[in-house]
């Protein structure tokens, strides 16, 4: 404890047992006195009393000298004055001269490295005789930092994820083939109105925005005969030239009416805006037994990334 500081303490002997006081710790005596205004009255010894020392040795492996020295038993505490942060999640304690034991959380876990506060902070440690460690009583409190995130998302951070501007919007196409649809055939489909075509030159959807595809829904449809189970891609045709298979296999086979949705996700294709796409299907080659009433509808789901 240090000479003439001020300290609070519960009084443990003669007429004031029990009661707590504001007083100050007279090294030369080994007394505490409490005070009455600018009146000072020796009350009891402070046996009580937290001491305090300088810490020695390093940041992870703590010294301190106390006078009187300390008597390690169950729940002793004192404070440490500390030289620096640790670095070390299993940083020691070693008073007096004594064996050096870990320096743990009140929980008995391990400490995070800083819990341990930076030079000239007061750290409490209380021993723990069951355990043979140091319980830190009072570890620093982590910062908490806010980054203001940037209004132009339109650029790419220096990671690989890309940033987009969150508008996220989609396109619907309709595939719907009168009568029954012929083997190893292309048809093209665009928005929810107009027949399908056998020509991609006739139909497609002009993206309005820079944006990415992140998604897709199909929902296949064989309304009146039954079909055979073979299995047929659903592509995406951009400007006439490129295609994507967003769905290797899709099928409307069964007793009819039959209806099939499938999803897909994790696609990262870019368009630009102005770019045309179109929903396209080449049928199974042979297809054993035909369906009627076919209909294939497909929701494609982009983001904005400009």
């Amino acid at each position: 404890m240090a000479d003439g500081h001020i300290y609070k303490k519960i009084i443990t002997t003669g007429a004031d047992k029990d009661n707590t006081h504001i007083g100050f710790y007279a090294k030369a005596t080994g007394l505490f006195y409490k005070i009455f205004g600018a009146t000072e009255v020796q009350i009891a010894a402070s046996t009580d009393a937290l001491q305090v020392a300088t810490a020695g040795g390093t940041v992870d492996a703590i010294t301190a000298t106390f006078t009187p020295a300390l008597t390690l038993t169950d729940k002793v505490k004192c404070i440490v004055i500390a030289s620096g942060a640790n670095t070390s999640t299993t940083p020691t304690f070693a008073p007096d001269g004594l064996t050096a034991h870990t320096i743990v959380s009140l929980s008995g876990v391990a400490l995070a490295v800083g819990d341990i506060p930076a030079a000239g902070s007061p750290i409490i440690l209380e021993y723990n005789s069951a355990g043979t460690n140091w319980f830190l009583c009072n570890p620093a409190i982590p910062k908490v930092v806010v980054t203001k995130p940037s209004l132009n998302n339109s650029v790419a951070p220096a990671s690989t994820a890309y940033v987009d501007n969150g508008l996220c919007f989609s396109q619907q196409f309709l595939l719907s083939v009168p009568g029954s649809p012929a083997d190893n055939t292309t048809y093209y489909g665009q928005g929810s109105f107009g027949a399908s075509q056998t020509a991609s030159t006739l139909l497609g959807n002009i993206l309005p925005f820079n944006c990415r595809l992140i998604g897709a829904t199909i929902n296949v449809q064989n309304t009146a005969s039954n079909a055979t189970s073979e299995t047929f891609p659903i592509i995406i045709r951009k400007n006439d030239t490129t295609d994507l298979t967003i769905h290797a296999g899709v099928n409307c086979g069964g007793t009819a009416p039959i209806v099939n949705n499938y999803s897909v996700t994790g696609l990262t294709t870019d368009y630009v805006a102005g770019d045309k796409i179109q929903m396209k299907i080449i049928t199974p080659n042979p297809w054993a037994t035909n369906p009627t009433g076919w209909r294939v509808e497909l929701m494609l789901y982009f983001i904005k990334t400009a």
